[in-house]
């Protein structure tokens, strides 16, 4: 009768049913048989859409528009196109002041390139998006997404302009 150490942990179980050349047999087999498809086609060719959505006529609750709306709409586009041509006549002038600006170093040079150049691009998509018919054109989905940006610009450049000299970040 001897004295046994306390075991903390059960013994290690052998566990026999690892197959470690399962992967291999089940490669070797026959692939299972696909699922039959269903007859007949699943979509409709030669019918449109929105043809199966039935629009109950005497429910719309919208008001109709007033006629010199789209005269209006059409006056506005020429007058934002008109604006974006002189948009794209300054940022060229711009790219081209900051071209010609001797003196600065490398690193300084290119980005005062920069913003002038995005500005260009973005201002050439903004004409030539209005340059089109209203319906071959695109959702106005890129100007949102421009509009929303510059606007956090400006309101974060507002901010850093109303710090004190010493506390601009963008100075040091």
């Amino acid at each position: 009768m001897g004295i046994q150490p306390p075991f903390l942990y059960d013994p290690v179980k052998t566990d026999w049913s690892f197959d470690p050349k399962a992967v291999s047999r089940a490669s070797l087999s026959p692939p299972a048989p696909r699922p039959k498809r269903p007859d007949g086609p699943l979509v409709n060719f030669n019918a449109h859409p929105d043809s199966y959505f039935v629009v109950p006529s005497g429910n719309v609750d919208s008001k109709t528009m007033d006629p010199s709306i789209k005269n209006r709409v059409k006056w506005t586009r020429k007058a934002t196109l008109a604006l974006r041509c002189f948009q794209l006549l300054a940022a060229v002038g711009l790219l081209t002041i900051s071209i010609l600006i001797t003196g600065l170093d490398i690193i300084s040079g290119w980005i005062m390139k920069l913003a002038p150049a995005i500005a260009i691009m973005h201002t050439t998509y903004g004409v030539l998006h209005l340059a089109r018919r209203p319906d071959a054109t695109a959702g106005g989905g890129l100007h949102l997404i421009s509009f929303a940006l510059s606007l956090y610009l400006a309101l974060t450049f507002r901010k850093i302009n109303q710090l004190p000299p010493d506390m601009k970040s963008f100075g040091r």
